[in-house]
């Protein structure tokens, strides 16, 4: 069953190189670009009716390399079909477009117990073996520990940032960001994202876990201002 999924994925992928190639060989330098770019591929080349709309907003996909050589790759929200060809479509884009060998293993059950895979997002999670570590370049999508970004360089440099824990609590506020949001009533507890912000984009829920399903994905934060305009403020979200 998996050799047959395998080479579904290689004739699905085949038939896109054909029609796109140009676009699929300058997308990243890498294979996890490749994979970290899939959510913008899907929404630039599906048909936009309701149905397939809706998917497309809620799929997503994250690729990291936590180790050299060994791509992890999540697929949230996946279709019921795309277990059929996915593995088989990394397999193709490896060899196609970065003459690279990989071997593709589904995991079930899921032995990954970090934060993203307690997440309750219906999720496929593959392992990426890459058997050419020539062709694996570090990405930016690599996870770091909360060490190698010291908190007191993040407040000076981003002015309009937030550090959120796990229940949504807002742990620190840029500069930027406070001036907007003023003081906060209930000078006794910490503030929660929901009382300030809203997720204008992607469309998800305001939770830790939806975020983490989105963290290659540009998202778009609504300041509430009660009896005043808001302002959108476009940026980027870091697992530390």
């Amino acid at each position: 069953m998996d050799t047959l999924k395998i080479y579904l994925g290689l004739e699905v992928f085949r038939d896109c190189y054909e029609e796109d190639g140009h676009i699929l060989r300058v997308v990243g330098g890498a294979l996890h670009d490749f994979l970290n770019s899939f959510n913008v591929l899907l929404k630039q080349s599906t048909p936009p009716t309701p149905e397939v709309r809706r998917y497309i907003h809620q799929a997503s996909i994250l690729c990291l390399d936590k180790d050299p050589g060994l791509l992890t790759v999540y697929f949230f929200n996946p279709l019921p079909t795309t277990e059929l060809f996915f593995s088989g479509i990394i397999q193709a884009a490896a060899c196609l477009l970065y003459c690279t060998r990989v071997e593709v293993r589904m995991d079930v059950g899921g032995k990954d117990s970090g934060a993203l895979q307690a997440n309750h997002q219906p999720h496929l999670l593959y392992s990426v073996v890459v058997r050419d570590g020539r062709s694996l370049t570090p990405s930016p999508m690599r996870t770091h520990s909360s060490g190698d970004i010291p908190l007191s360089l993040l407040y000076s440099t981003f002015p309009f940032h937030i550090l959120l824990d796990q229940e949504m609590s807002l742990m620190q506020i840029g500069d930027g960001l406070r001036r907007r949001l003023g003081r906060c009533r209930d000078g006794q507890r910490r503030p929660v994202f929901n009382e300030h912000f809203v997720i204008v984009s992607p469309e998800i829920r305001a939770s830790f876990q939806d975020i983490l399903t989105m963290l290659n994905t540009q998202f778009v934060l609504r300041v509430k201002q009660h009896g005043a305009s808001s302002a959108d403020s476009p940026g980027k979200v870091f697992f530390v």
